[in-house]
C-alpha cells in the first residue's frame, strides 16, 4: 500500500484521478481478472483517501508530497515560477536515469524558458525502478528540449579491457538504450572467472578460500562481494565469521530495521509502557538468550488473548499456563527491574544499563558477533546525541523520538576501515573495488522472479513516457542492468559464481540467462571453471559451525536461567565439536560466578496500571 501511494506521488496521480478512472471502468464490460483489479483499486482508493485526510488534518507532508507540492506551486503560481526561473539560470542534473516523472516536470518548469540545462545519466545503470525511476526520462528529455546536444561518454577509466568487454557483451542485450561501446586504455588484465560449485555451501566455502588467497596480494578493503539480496550474503557471512575474516556488511536494510536494534527498541518501548506493547514483549521472549520455545510463546500469547490480558499482565498468571515458568519469570524479572529503574535512572543511564550491563553486550561478545557489537555502540551514540539535545528527557520522550527517527536512514558508523565489503548491488552503486565477487548467478536469484504488485496504477493514469514492454520484461531488463552495475564495479579482477544445487532442492539450478548472454563457456575473455567435488566438505563445515553456534546460545541461555548442569553438558558437547581440551572448558564453567536469582519469584512492587487493557 505504501508503494502504491508513493508511486502515485511520483506520477502526480491523485485520489480524484483514481476515482474518475473507476467510474469510467464501471461503465464498461470487464472480464473476471479486470474486475478483480478494479476491486483492488477501490480498496486502495479508500486507504489513499484516508491517508490524505489524516495528513491534511494534522498539517503533514510525506516525502512524495514535497515533490508534488513544489510541482503544483510552480505550475499554478506564475509569479513564484518566474522567481525561481530567474534565480536558477543554469540547471545541472546528475544521475538523471534515476529521476521519476514528477522530478522531470519540476526540472522542465524551471529550465524550459532559458534552456540552460545539462543532464548527466547512464540508462544502462537505471536500477531504481522500484523507487519510481523512469529510464524513459532520457527520451522524454529529448522531446522537452529538442535543441539538445548529446555527448556519449564511452571511455572507461576504471576496469581492465577484459572486464569492459564482458560488460559490453551483457548490456548489448538491453533494448531501448542509447547505443554506447565502452572502451579503456587500461591493460587487458586477467580473464573474468565464472565458477560453478556443487552446492550453495560449497560456493560459500569457495568464496572464503578465494578471499583468503587474495589477501596475500590485496588488502581487505580492496575486495567486495556483491549480492543480489541480503539473504544471499548469509552463508558467506557465516563462513567469514568462522574464519574470523573481518568484513562490513552494507545492506539495503536501514539501521533501525537491523534485528538487534529492533530488539533494543522493543525493550525500551516495554519499559516506557509495558501494558500497550504486546508485540514488543513477544519479540523479547523470542530472544535466544532466554531459550524459550516457540510453542511456549504461543501458549502464553493465547492465554493472554483468551483472558483479555496484556502480555505483561499475563506474567502474573504463569501458574495457569503450561510453559517453562522459570524462563518466563526471568523475563518478567528483567522487565520489572528495568521498569523500576526508570524512576531512579536518567534515560541515558537506563539505556547504558540495558545495553552494557544486562541483556545485549555480553551475549553478542560471547557469540563474537562484531557487527552487532558495532550496532549497539552506534545506538548508544545515537542516545547520547539525543540526550545532548534534550538533557531533561524521559524514556517516553526517547521512544517517541525513536519512532520518528526510524523513518529516516542513519549512516552506519564504526565500520572497520580494514575489512572486506559484503553488500547488496544497490548498496555500492558509484563505488569501485580492485576485486569484485558476484555470487548466485542462477535463475530465480539473478534475475529474481517477477512478482506482480497487489495494487498497480492503471496504465491509463501513468503520465510519463511508457515503454512498449510489459512489466515482466521491464523487470528482467532492470535485473540485467543491475548485473551490469555489479560487473562494472570491478577494476582488476572479477569472479562470478553459482551453485548447481541449493539447499534441499532435488534438481539442479539453471545458470542465469545473463551468463548465457555473456557466452560464459566460450567467451575468450572468460575462464569458466567447475569447482572440484572436494569443495563439498564446506557443507559439513557449515553444519558443524551451525551446531556450535546453537550450543553456544544454549549455554548462555542455561547460564542466564541458572540451569548450570544443562549448561555444563552443552559446554562439553561444544568442546567435543571443536576438538578442544575438555578440562579447559570445565575449568571455565567452574570459574563462572552464579548469579543471584533470589528475587526472581517476587512480583513488581509498584505495578503500572492503565484504564484499558491491550488485546494481543
Amino acid at each position: 500500500m505504501k508503494k502504491f501511494i508513493s508511486r502515485c506521488k511520483d506520477e502526480s496521480v491523485t485520489p480524484d484521478d483514481i476515482r474518475q478512472y473507476i467510474e469510467t471502468q464501471e461503465k464498461t464490460e470487464l472480464d473476471e481478472e479486470a474486475l478483480d483489479d478494479l476491486n483492488n483499486l477501490k480498496d486502495i482508493l479508500k486507504i489513499f483517501r484516508s491517508y490524505e485526510d489524516y495528513k491534511a488534518k494534522n498539517n503533514m507532508l510525506d516525502f512524495g508530497d514535497m515533490l508534488c507540492a513544489v510541482y503544483n506551486l510552480l505550475k499554478n503560481k506564475p509569479l513564484i515560477l518566474k522567481k525561481y526561473r530567474e534565480k536558477f539560470q543554469f540547471v545541472i542534473v546528475d544521475e538523471f536515469q534515476d529521476t521519476n516523472y514528477i522530478q522531470l516536470q519540476i526540472v522542465h518548469l524551471i529550465a524550459s524558458q532559458h534552456g540552460h540545462i545539462t543532464v548527466v545519466g547512464d540508462d544502462d545503470q537505471s536500477i531504481y525502478r522500484f523507487r519510481g525511476a523512469y529510464v524513459t526520462n532520457i527520451a522524454e528529455f529529448k522531446k522537452m528540449f529538442p535543441n539538445y546536444v548529446e555527448k556519449t561518454l564511452e571511455h572507461n577509466y576504471r576496469s581492465t579491457k577484459k572486464i569492459v568487454t564482458v560488460a559490453n557483451t551483457l548490456i548489448e542485450n538491453s533494448p531501448e538504450r542509447t547505443i554506447k561501446k565502452l572502451f579503456t586504455n587500461n591493460p587487458d588484465g586477467e580473464k573474468v572467472a565464472v565458477v560453478e560449485t556443487p552446492s550453495d555451501s560449497s560456493q560459500a566455502n569457495y568464496i572464503l578460500e578465494t578471499v583468503k588467497d587474495l589477501l596475500k596480494k590485496y588488502p581487505l578493503q580492496d575486495i567486495a562481494i556483491l549480492c543480489r539480496r541480503r539473504s544471499t550474503a548469509e552463508p558467506i557471512i557465516k563462513a567469514f565469521r568462522k574464519q574470523a575474516i573481518r568484513f562490513n556488511f552494507v545492506g539495503e536494510t536501514g539501521f533501525f530495521q537491523e534485528p538487534i536494534i529492533k530488539d533494543v527498541t522493543a525493550y525500551l518501548k516495554v519499559i516506557s509502557n509495558p501494558l500497550e506493547n504486546n508485540v514488543e514483549i513477544v519479540r523479547i521472549l523470542n530472544r535466544n538468550n532466554y531459550g524459550i520455545k516457540q510453542i511456549e510463546i504461543c501458549k502464553f500469547n493465547c492465554y493472554a488473548n483468551q483472558n483479555d490480558l496484556s502480555l505483561y499482565e499475563a506474567f502474573d498468571h504463569l501458574s495457569a499456563i503450561d510453559v517453562d515458568k522459570f524462563k518466563f519469570l526471568q523475563v518478567k524479572q528483567t522487565l520489572s527491574d528495568l521498569i523500576g529503574s526508570k524512576k531512579r535512572l536518567r534515560t541515558l543511564d537506563l539505556i547504558h544499563s540495558l545495553l552494557f550491563e544486562r541483556e545485549f553486550y555480553k551475549f553478542e561478545i560471547a557469540l563474537q558477533n562484531n557487527r552487532n557489537i558495532q550496532l549497539l555502540n552506534q545506538f548508544f551514540e545515537f542516545a547520547e546525541e539525543f540526550n545532548g539535545i534534550y538533557p531533561n528527557n524521559d524514556i517516553e520522550d526517547f521512544t517517541e523520538y525513536l519512532s520518528f527517527a526510524s523513518n529516516f536512514e542513519i549512516e552506519e558508523k564504526n565500520l572497520e576501515e580494514q575489512a572486506v565489503v559484503i553488500s547488496t548491488i544497490h548498496g555500492v552503486k558509484g563505488m569501485q573495488y580492485p576485486v569484485v565477487i558476484i555470487p548466485d548467478l542462477v535463475e530465480r536469484k539473478m534475475p529474481t522472479i517477477y512478482q506482480k504488485d497487489k495494487f498497480a496504477i492503471p496504465l491509463e493514469l501513468l503520465k510519463g513516457v511508457q515503454s512498449k514492454f510489459d512489466e515482466k520484461e521491464l523487470h528482467l531488463q532492470e535485473e540485467r542492468r543491475l548485473f551490469y552495475v555489479a560487473i562494472t564495479r570491478a577494476k582488476d579482477k572479477l569472479i562470478i559464481t553459482y551453485a548447481k544445487r541449493y539447499g534441499e532442492n532435488k534438481t539442479d539450478s539453471k545458470p542465469s540467462k545473463f551468463l548465457k548472454e555473456i557466452d560464459y563457456q566460450q567467451n575468450e575473455c572468460i575462464d569458466f571453471q567447475q569447482a572440484d567435488a572436494q569443495d563439498l566438505s564446506a557443507e559439513f563445515a557449515t553444519v558443524e559451525n551451525q551446531t556450535q553456534t546453537r550450543l553456544m546460545k544454549q549455554v548462555i541461555s542455561n547460564l542466564a536461567t541458572g540451569k548450570f548442569n544443562e549448561a555444563l553438558q552443552d559446554v562439553l558437547l561444544y568442546a567435543k565439536s571443536t576438538n578442544k581440551d575438555l578440562d579447559v572448558k570445565t575449568e571455565l564453567i567452574g570459574k563462572l560466578k552464579e548469579p543471584d536469582y533470589s528475587a526472581l519469584e517476587q512480583t513488581v512492587e509498584e505495578p503500572v496500571t492503565v484504564s484499558e487493557k491491550s488485546r494481543v
